[in-house]
């Protein structure tokens, strides 16, 4: 192509790259390559090979893909934009196989030279190929350092594309790579977020576009997706949002997951839709979804103990009490913790039977139903952290769904594994779940009031820099009648730290509602004349 469309200048360049293809074949690297009369064959050094969704084991991906990086580093690759996303996207696939340190380093450097590959040609990546690549690079990257360059041009490419797409609508048509759809921005704004890169500019532009897109074309993922990373960015456009809550109205309950409804519940709440009397009908709407997939599917619908946590607070906070939502969450969480618990007692018992076996067809079934929810069980509490127990609990106590004997082996598993350091939210959630019990003298109270005394004391400081974890914690103390002098002390000396421009409309008069309704004038004396010098 070079030497019949460029004349003199192009046929010196075809030479040359013909005389570094031979350099390459006659090295000892020529191995690698399958080259007959001189040029190299589809599927060798100069194209990936085919069908690399076929392979199953990464070594063998990676051999495959050999060739490639040795042709590139040759300056003979020409392996195109989309066909290194492609290759990126198998190795993604298969990189959990990447167990020792070699196999790691081997595939990080096949995974540098294809993103090299994919951001020269950048230009030419339609939506979905920037998307899959972004995906690529967040979930095979510990360090997005070494990538900027290429975060950075997929960011102008993407502002280019949606800046165009009034432009691009009509000249195209509906089948182009270059229309943007709710699936490609998703993962788009996904990969950013998760990488810490709220970029203003890609993602104002972003929120245009979402505004244009039918709302037939959204699925439940891809709606949830877009409202989690937007709900975490600080130039979030109402209007987009406003969209999004009128499409997921008309999503069908089969077209929801237990994580897309908790990812959008949440997304919801955080960004203030959660006030009006349509906000809190579209999060029982949200509700009702959750109960139709638990009627379906059993306690599988509540097998994740972060997505239960996520939905049960987010409503928790709105103040939706959806009664049958939270009674069936607290039933299917007492049965994980008394399944636990038994199998526990049951195999440490030498008295108990440890393999029972049914004569008849109808016992090995009920056995098999009986092992089912019982792996479940587990499995629900192995992924259980501190955190979304707490978060549980404190949604249960809000919603007056945590029983005595609940809040007991929960309040056991939290001690055991923890809260998250400096996690605000955990900390008000166990004050609001416990608080009750440790200050009207219950059942070992004692212990209780050390616990959420101790939980306090080892927070951070810098964790109280702001007005809202103070509110968020305040709250807490004065809903649960929980009452601590070394910690209202603590939240007292972070008050006297705070500066009026931190302040918004309503934060002062929340702040002292809430320390009057603690009751504690000794302690917080100096927070509320604190506040009263504020103009």
């Amino acid at each position: 192509i070079l030497k019949d469309s460029a004349g003199a200048e192009g046929k010196v360049a075809y030479q040359k790259a013909e005389q570094q293809l031979q350099e390459l074949a006659d090295s000892p690297l020529g191995v690698f390559f399958d080259i007959r009369g001189g040029r190299m064959r589809a599927g060798g050094a100069r194209a990936l090979p085919p069908n690399l969704s076929s392979y199953t084991k990464l070594d063998q991906l990676l051999d495959a893909l050999e060739p490639n990086l040795v042709a590139f580093a040759g300056g003979v690759s020409v392996v195109s934009a989309k066909d290194a996303v492609t290759a990126l996207n198998n190795i993604k696939r298969l990189n959990y196989q990447a167990r020792w340190p070699v196999q790691q380093s081997r595939a990080e450097s096949f995974v540098q030279v294809f993103v090299d590959i994919a951001t020269r040609g950048i230009s030419t990546l339609s939506t979905k190929s920037i998307a899959l690549l972004l995906n690529a690079i967040e979930a095979l990257s510990s360090d997005r350092r070494g990538f900027e360059k290429t975060l950075q041009a997929a960011s102008m490419r993407i502002q280019t594309l949606a800046k165009g797409i009034e432009i691009l609508l009509p000249v195209v048509g509906d089948d182009a790579d270059e229309i943007f759809t709710p699936q490609a921005v998703a993962v788009i704004v996904t990969a950013y977020q998760r990488m810490g890169l709220m970029d203003k500019a890609l993602f104002t532009a972003l929120a245009g576009v979402v505004k244009t897109l039918p709302a037939q074309d959204f699925d439940a993922q891809a709606l949830s997706n877009i409202a989690n990373a937007y709900s975490m960015f600080e130039g979030r456009d109402d209007d987009m949002f406003a969209q999004l809550a009128l499409t997921s109205s008309t999503l069908t309950a089969d077209s929801w997951n237990p994580t897309a409804l908790s990812l959008f519940a949440s997304a919801l709440v955080k960004v203030g839709m959660s006030e009006s009397e349509g906000d809190k009908a579209l999060l029982h709407q949200l509700a009702e979804m959750q109960c139709a997939m638990y009627a379906s599917q059993g306690a599988r619908a509540f097998s994740s103990p972060a997505n239960l946590a996520q939905t049960l607070s987010a409503l928790a906070t709105a103040k939706v009490q959806h009664v049958r939502l939270f009674t069936c969450a607290a039933v299917v969480v007492a049965q994980h913790f008394r399944l636990c618990v038994g199998q526990q007692a049951q195999s440490g018992n030498l008295l108990m039977p440890q393999d029972m076996n049914s004569a008849n067809k109808g016992g090995k079934k009920m056995a098999n139903r009986q092992d089912a929810t019982l792996l479940a069980a587990k499995r629900f509490m192995e992924q259980a952290t501190g955190l979304d127990l707490a978060l549980i609990a404190g949604a249960l106590s809000d919603a007056g769904a945590l029983q005595p004997d609940l809040a007991s082996d929960m309040l056991g598993h939290i001690r055991r594994s923890g809260l998250p350091a400096g996690n605000t939210e955990a900390l008000a959630a166990v004050i609001r779940a416990f608080g009750p019990a440790a200050s009207i003298g219950a059942k070992d109270s004692a212990e209780v009031h050390e616990f959420l005394s101790l939980s306090f004391s080892v927070l951070p400081s810098a964790a109280l820099t702001s007005v809202e974890p103070i509110k968020r914690v305040l709250r807490a103390m004065e809903e649960a009648e929980w009452k601590d002098g070394a910690s209202v002390t603590k939240l007292t000396q972070a008050i006297c730290q705070l500066k009026s421009a931190q302040f918004k409309p309503n934060d002062r008069s929340e702040l002292e509602g809430s320390m009057a309704g603690l009751n504690m004038p000794r302690h917080l004396s100096p927070a509320i004349a604190h506040l009263m010098t504020m103009p």
